[in-house]
């Protein structure tokens, strides 16, 4: 029986070229061959391979984008892969896990060791049914197919093959503050960050809302099997939603959170509060979509709770965060800043006209009192181009004066990163310690 690779891939671009993807693969350094498909859509690819080329030990499976023409933009993501064999019948691991043939059949294996035998019918992984009444013999087993028949995916393995837990602990507590069965102020946040909240909390109850703060590691082991799960935090406000009285009207999230929330790379940051990734891009795809936390009456996506983050990743941070917010209400800055709203522009490109769009928010939303100041790429509103460095510079120049002298809004339309705002980087991070607002604090 020839042995098959089989991947299931999806495409997270789409340009007008089709197809749009390929992906070649290899295993153990040799071809296997490559499949192209076009658009965001799931594929199956099943490839053969040769005789010999399988090693007892380790295998190396490797995915390629070779490119295609016409495609200046490719990305493809994996989502499974699967290794289909035709495996000795003497087992010499501890465990082996096996398909068998369509009708009803008996398979007989021989082991190195039946201490403490098991197997189990895994065809559902999600409901694995452990068989009885094997027919050990010294070192082999027999085992048969039920009744209703195969092709059945089987799990045999012995004493030494049972997995055990790593570590046993008890659940973190839930509650921090408060109490479940009502309150205005729904807080969720970092254990660590518990404290550091406390003179923001004094002030909004002294503004009349009462207030619940609950532990983010709680809500995973009470809501998500103790794993770290953004529908653990939604299944808890939808929740409090339905259920208390009074029932929550805003939502504080207080942690940061990561485009990677598992670590898949190295290098990503650590998420205390993960945001929540949902397809809601028509051009990005998957990006972070928090106001999903807070879609938990029907099935639109309109928020039934008002949703806020403190994006903060040590004490010090939450401290200053807290202060800022305490001072701007409690003290506001005189002048008249807080009637000025800047909106800044990335340049048009097949994505979109986004000082079009700027334009846009601005005649149905900005009015007087308020004055508009505006930092565009000359002429992109109505043609395809790239700001000129002259541009860019005046612009980031300006830019940085319009934040010093004072906003009640700031808004960026346009390509962005984690980083910095457009390609030609309008506005950095590496620009943060050069900002002399004082407390002319705006919403970005």
């Amino acid at each position: 029986q020839p042995a098959t690779l089989t991947l299931w891939l999806l495409g997270y671009t789409d340009v007008s070229a089709n197809p749009d993807h390929r992906v070649a693969v290899a295993l153990n350094g040799a071809s296997l061959g490559s499949t192209t498909w076009d658009g965001k859509r799931a594929i199956t690819a099943t490839f053969a391979i040769t005789s010999g080329l399988l090693q007892s030990e380790v295998n190396t499976l490797t995915l390629t984008l070779p490119g295609l023409s016409g495609v200046t933009v490719e990305g493809a993501w994996i989502d499974a892969f699967a290794l289909r064999y035709a495996h000795a019948t003497t087992v010499t691991g501890s465990a082996l896990t096996f398909e068998g043939r369509s009708g009803r059949w008996a398979y007989t294996l021989a082991l190195t060791d039946t201490t403490g035998l098991r197997a189990y019918d895994v065809t559902d992984p999600q409901h694995p049914r452990r068989l009885t009444g094997l027919a050990v013999a010294g070192n082999s087993v027999t085992l048969g197919d039920p009744p209703e028949g195969g092709p059945r995916r089987y799990l045999l393995l012995n004493a030494s093959g049972l997995r055990h837990p790593r570590r046993i602990r008890a659940r973190e507590p839930l509650l921090l503050s408060g109490d479940l069965t009502g309150a205005d102020l729904l807080v969720v946040t970092h254990p660590d960050f518990a404290d550091a909240l406390t003179p923001l909390l004094t002030l909004r109850r002294s503004q009349g809302l009462s207030v619940t703060v609950v532990s983010v590691l709680g809500l995973y082991d009470t809501y998500g099997d103790g794993r770290p799960d953004p529908q653990a935090i939604r299944a808890f406000i939808a929740e409090a939603y339905a259920t208390w009285t009074p029932r929550p009207v805003y939502v504080l999230l207080v942690g940061d959170g990561s485009f990677d929330p598992r670590r898949y790379r190295t290098d990503s940051p650590s998420t205390l509060i993960p945001p929540y990734l949902a397809d809601a891009d028509p051009w990005a795809g998957e990006v972070a979509a928090d106001n999903r936390y807070v879609t938990v009456d029907g099935d639109d996506h309109l928020p039934d709770l008002l949703l806020g983050r403190l994006p903060v990743k040590t004490t010090t941070e939450a401290q200053t965060v807290v202060e800022k917010i305490v001072q701007y209400e409690s003290h506001p800055f005189p002048g008249g800043w807080n009637a000025n709203v800047l909106l800044v522009a990335d340049d048009a490109d097949e994505a979109g006209d986004f000082a079009a769009s700027s334009e846009t928010y601005a005649a149905s939303y900005v009015t007087a009192p308020f004055t508009v100041t505006r930092r565009y790429c000359a002429g992109s509103a109505d043609h395809l181009s790239d700001c000129s460095s002259q541009e860019t510079t005046a612009i980031h120049t300006a830019l940085l004066a319009d934040w010093g002298r004072g906003a009640l809004l700031v808004q960026f339309t346009g390509h962005s990163s984690w980083q910095q705002w457009a390609a030609e980087r309008f506005f950095h991070l590496d620009d943060l310690p050069a900002l002399d607002n004082d407390r002319r604090l705006p919403l970005v």
